[in-house]
């Protein structure tokens, strides 16, 4: 994974985002979560409850880095390039 700082992020898309404060041995030990910036104020995330089982959002969060999330398709074709 191609991981950028997260003052480079789009602001206008859902990224892939990481931060060692979303590290969970049990439930993310890649500390990466699928985001996006909210009402110009500040990043929100889907993070993966393990013990009752739902994502839930958590707002105003820190992640220390981005990347953009791809496809398959959109993967494959950048492969061929």
């Amino acid at each position: 994974m191609n991981w950028k700082p997260i003052s480079t992020a789009p602001k206008n898309t859902a990224v892939l985002l990481f931060s060692e404060d979303f590290i969970d041995e049990d439930f993310n030990p890649t500390g990466v979560v699928d985001g996006h910036w909210s009402d110009d104020t500040e990043w929100t995330i889907w993070q993966w409850n393990g013990y009752q089982d739902c994502f839930d959002t958590i707002n105003n969060v820190n992640p220390t880095h981005w990347a953009p999330k791809l496809s398959p398709i959109i993967k494959a074709e950048e492969d061929n390039l």
